[in-house]
Order: structure tokens, then sequence, then C-alpha cells
């Protein structure tokens, strides 16, 4: 078990130390307009502990990289109150849900036909992030993740080596991997038109009584 600590602390050092995509982002503005300033690297995750959820997202938002704290922007509040609803209780969500991402810094963000949107994470930057996410895994030792869209999904399917598959396929489906449960959900940043479609809204519906279940199972509903 102290290694097993040790070991975990020193993936988190090792993480928040990582630069290797600074190349990458100087081509990358903060926010256009508003900031352009290159993007810095900076890994934004929940400090070192072993949780019984972890909550993977596709990469930190504007601002989480502006207060380095995950999911604090409006994706953020939006899955904090899915939890919610599945019965974690607020004040047990940061105790609870090791929160971390597909990619581990934040990409920039782009004006697209007037309009601001985040950058997707290249896949270099993927790749770059992929072994990390594995150790998150391995040493967190989870019972229950939740993967927030595609790029999150796409993560963790390559860790599991499994074939590639549309969000749809996977959406609100319980999976056992080993002793764990992974549950995929739409993302919550509201720039998904995934559950536009009524099924879609069905299979999500059915995923977060997946999650219910399990926060149920682990006592953390009380």
């Amino acid at each position: 078990m102290i290694d097993s600590w040790n070991d975990l602390y020193e993936l988190d050092r090792s993480i928040r130390g990582c630069d290797k995509c600074a190349p990458l982002f100087k081509r990358q503005r903060v926010n256009p307009g508003a900031d352009d300033s290159p993007v810095v690297p900076s890994p934004v995750l929940s400090s070192p502990f072993r949780a019984q959820i972890l909550l993977i997202g596709q990469a930190p938002g504007l601002r989480e990289y502006a207060t380095g704290m995950p999911f604090c922007g409006g994706a953020g509040q939006a899955i904090r109150r899915l939890f919610e609803e599945c019965g974690l209780k607020p004040e047990l969500f940061e105790a609870s849900v090791y929160q971390t991402s597909a990619a581990k810094c934040f990409p920039g963000r782009k004006l697209d036909r007037g309009r601001l949107q985040d950058l997707p994470p290249c896949r270099a930057t993927l790749r770059n992030c992929q072994p990390y996410l594995g150790e998150q895994i391995r040493l967190i030792d989870p019972s229950l993740i939740v993967c927030l869209g595609r790029v999150a999904m796409e993560a963790l399917d390559a860790l599991r080596h499994r074939k590639r598959r549309s969000m749809t396929d996977a959406l609100g489906r319980a999976e056992e991997w080993g002793h764990r449960v992974v549950v995929m959900l739409a993302h919550t940043s509201g720039a998904s038109t995934l559950l536009n479609d009524e099924g879609n809204r069905r299979r999500q519906a059915m995923g977060l009584e997946c999650i219910a279940s399990a926060i149920r199972a682990l006592g953390l509903n009380k």
C-alpha cells in the first residue's frame, strides 16, 4: 500500500511537470481576441488519492486553465449535477471522484464562424497523455470509470485494446473491465448534438441508471 501511494504521488508529480506538448501549444492561442498569448502546458487533474470513481473528460477548458481546478467550468458543473441526480451528495464529490482527462492540458481556443470554441486535443497530445491515463487507472484502481464524450471513450478503448466504434454504439453502456464498471456518457459541454436524438437520450438515461446503481453499491448515496 505504501508503495502504491508513493507511486501515485510520483505519477502526479510527473504529469504536472510534463511539457512534451510545449512545441505544439506555441501555435495555439489561449482565447483569440481576448488573450492571444500562446498556451502554456499546465496539466489539470485532481490531487492524488485512491478514489472509488474515476471521471475522464476530453481536456481541461479555459476556466480550468485559469484556475488549475478540474471540472470547474460549465461542463464540470453539469456533470456534478448529473452525479447528484445519481445519488452522490455534492459534498462527497471531491472526496469520491478523481477527475482527469484524456488530454491533461488545455489545448487553447479557436474562432469558428464568429464563435470562440475550445480546440479538440490533437492526436500527438493524446498519444503523449495516454500512458499517464493508463497509470492513473492502475494506481487509483477505481471501481467505477465514467467517460465523458468521444475523445475520452477512444482514449480508454485504446488502453483496453478495443476496436474503434462510434459514440452512439458506446453511449449509456455499462461495460465490465476486470473488477471495474465503465460507463460512457455524452459530453456535458453543450456542444455535442448527440442528445438531440431521442434514442441517444434513452441510452444516456440508461448510463445514468448504471452510475446510480454503482453509487448505491459503493455506499456513496448515504
